[in-house]
């Protein structure tokens, strides 16, 4: 869950709890990331936003919200955030939730990427036994969508906001009032009439439907054309969008998709008994059940739910390791095993994804850093891949220097006492850069002398991997005065070990 900078706006305090940043607005409200002192623990603090307080419907949200406190407190399951407390800041209601550290499933996989299936298995069994437990209880969580699962630091699963949920034995109705968001509404939803649990079943094959395909179901441009296709059109194939997904899944897919509630599961136990059940109809012979085994071999991911587990297969479409120079399957195994200590098991497939994604060592080592929570612990990570990336090109470098020395063939070296221009600017090069790129620049640097063959050439490359028009002059007024050659020769060999 990324923090938003605290604004002049925040409030200090809620209650005795410290305000440090903004995490959400929604519909209900505000929800901030606040500080416990008496716990000392950092908690999400959940405040009705004060507009909708001064409006005619004030005594509807503020039932609402209380509604919202005494469902939420009667859901303590490892899937769902939990409800610490409930009171009044100036006379406006809010609860204390439990602070999750991680992203929202609309974060970790952005609109346009298509998850494996493995992936998704391992998000709906998770999903399910939460809504199972929540059901069980005769809640209703009505707004089952992407941004409203939690993927933790630790990889599991976290369901949230059930500010909209309604307890089907109150005997509430919606009236004309629609509950829900466009995209991921039931059709009984477009309709304001009367739900049970199966609604939540068909906005959880909207999300699992989002994952594989890479789209939505039903989208369009306004509500309007949405909640038409929502009642009226099947959704798009889903093999139709991605073919190498199995029937099985598809299969799935579609009956959590059907327009009556009745062609649905029955159940969220039922739909994750059909989940469950896919590994054990797979033939020998089954790619997708070849590699289930193979992985079983490396690691086993568990599932929240105590009703069973599921060894994910590693996706089939894995950019190959010799498309990033320095990185082979030791080095790959090293960085799996740091991010692991941030993320927990998820941290295989978040590798092979932004493996996919980056086009070289030093953007998948930016791309993975993103995932670690922490600041301070994300630059640590960060630095540590590249340290490991680095070791491995130096081995490369001296087994080539090795070889060059066996041939017969000349190296330069320096004169002792003599100065060494061409390996002093470069140092001055990698300070400046440092600037801007932090702890990479040393690493890019490299890169870039592997292409120059001059010092002119060297900071030309240099400067295209700042972005930052400001910090691109920053770069360039550090190095405007210090007045060495720019037709000096260089080379990955005037990197001496003690520099870099």
């Amino acid at each position: 869950m990324s923090d938003e900078p605290v604004s002049q706006s925040l409030p200090a305090f809620v209650g005795r709890f410290r305000i440090d940043a903004v995490l959400g607005r929604g519909a209900m409200g505000v929800v901030y990331k606040a500080y416990d002192p008496q716990i000392e623990r950092p908690v999400a603090i959940k405040l009705v936003r004060a507009d909708l307080l001064e409006s005619e419907d004030r005594d509807e949200y503020l039932r609402r919200f209380n509604n919202e406190a005494r469902i939420a407190g009667r859901c303590l399951h490892a899937n769902i955030v939990a409800i610490y407390d409930f009171a009044l800041h100036e006379g406006n209601p809010f609860l204390v939730l439990e602070y999750v550290e991680g992203v929202s499933l609309s974060q970790a996989f952005k609109r346009g990427t298509q998850a494996s299936v493995s992936e998704v298995t391992h998000i709906a069994l998770q999903v399910l036994d939460a809504l199972s437990y929540a059901h069980a209880f005769g809640i209703i969580h009505r707004d089952i969508k992407p941004a409203n699962i939690l993927l933790t630091a630790n990889g599991r699963l976290k369901v949230t906001d059930f500010g909209i949920s309604r307890l089907t034995s109150t005997g509430f109705t919606q009236g004309a009032m629609m509950v829900g968001t466009p995209s991921y509404m039931s059709p009984e939803q477009c309709f304001g009439g009367p739900v049970d649990q199966r609604c939540d079943l068909f906005s959880l094959g909207c999300v699992i439907y989002e994952l594989l395909a890479g789209e939505r179901a039903f989208s369009s441009l306004n509500h309007a054309d949405v909640i038409y296709k929502l009642v009226n059109l099947p959704h798009p194939s889903l093999r139709d969008k991605r073919p190498d997904v199995p029937r099985e899944i598809a299969g799935i897919v579609d009956r959590a998709l059907a327009k009556r509630a009745d062609d649905r599961f029955a159940s969220a136990e039922d739909m994750a008994t059909a989940f469950r059940g896919l590994s054990e109809t797979k033939t020998e012979t089954d790619p997708v059940n070849r590699l289930t085994r193979e992985a079983e071999e490396h690691e086993t991911i568990v599932v929240s739910s105590s009703r069973g587990q599921i060894s994910p297969p590693p996706d089939t479409s894995l950019r190959s390791l010799g498309d990033f120079e320095g990185l082979d399957e030791s080095s790959v195994a090293t960085i799996e095993r740091s991010l692991a200590r941030h993320i927990g098991p998820m941290a295989r497939f978040h590798l092979r994804r932004a493996m996919l994604d980056a086009h070289s060592p030093d953007e998948l080592c930016r791309l993975l850093g993103q995932l670690v929570p922490q600041e301070d612990l994300r630059d640590q990570f960060v630095d540590d891949a590249i340290k490991i990336i680095t070791a491995r090109q130096d081995q490369s470098i001296g087994a080539a220097k090795a070889a060059e020395q066996g041939s017969g063939a000349s190296i330069s070296r320096p004169i002792p006492g003599q100065p060494r221009p061409a390996a002093e600017a470069i140092e001055s090069i990698t300070r400046a850069l440092t600037h801007t790129m932090g702890p990479m620049a040393r690493h890019l640097v490299r890169r870039a002398l592997e292409r120059s063959t001059t010092l002119d050439e060297l900071q030309a490359l240099c400067l295209e991997v700042i972005d930052n028009v400001d910090e691109r002059r920053r770069f360039q007024n550090l190095l405007a005065d210090r007045g060495y050659p720019g037709s000096l020769p260089v080379s990955v060999r005037d990197l001496s070990g003690d520099q870099m």
